[in-house]
């Protein structure tokens, strides 16, 4: 029971910091919405974020015209998550680098 307890916090801490990257990247401020995915990342991995947050960092960082970041990480998602929705949509970005 604690341990689900645990990873219950956990997750709604991962889903706030997901919420303020959204709210950030909705209003064009993609640095923060940057900080925020990379927090998600970094301090909450393996609890079902990782492709989300990962395709969202990737996303901020073409609309910073960082498309070679952007590229990488797209890669990354077709690698590591490549049964995920975010693979297909990571997919369609690569091949409008083509």
């Amino acid at each position: 029971p604690a341990r689900e307890l645990w990873t219950q916090l956990r997750k709604r801490l991962a889903e706030q910091q997901l919420g303020i990257g959204n709210f950030y990247r909705a209003r064009g401020d993609y640095e923060s919405a940057v900080s925020r995915y990379r927090v998600v990342l970094n301090e909450y991995p393996g609890l079902g974020y990782d492709a989300d947050a990962l395709y969202r960092l990737a996303d901020s960082y073409w609309q910073m015209n960082r498309k070679g970041d952007a590229e990488r990480i797209f890669q990354a998602i077709l690698q590591n998550y490549r049964d995920s929705d975010e693979a297909a949509k990571a997919a369609r970005r690569v091949s409008e680098l083509q």
